[in-house]
């Protein structure tokens, strides 16, 4: 499941590595997730002294943002 947005101030916020947008929840207090959105608010919220995620992040490849540097300069 991919984050779309972050709640400021909420659990994932509150976390020693923050989550960003675009970032994969791969599982929730070590259960997998199936990708269903609904899954992982319930693991979330059911989560009341720890919290721990596995994420995967996927970072954008130097030469995209050559690219889009590029064609920012000819508008």
């Amino acid at each position: 499941m991919f984050t779309t947005s972050i709640e400021e101030g909420g659990k994932a916020d509150l976390l020693t590595s923050k989550l960003q947008v675009g970032d994969e929840v791969v599982n929730i207090n070590d259960v997998e997730l199936s990708g269903y959105r609904q899954e992982a608010i319930t693991l979330v919220k059911g989560s009341y002294k720890t919290l721990k995620l596995l994420i995967r992040r996927y970072e954008m490849q130097s030469s995209h943002l050559e690219i889009l540097s590029e064609s920012n300069k000819d508008s």
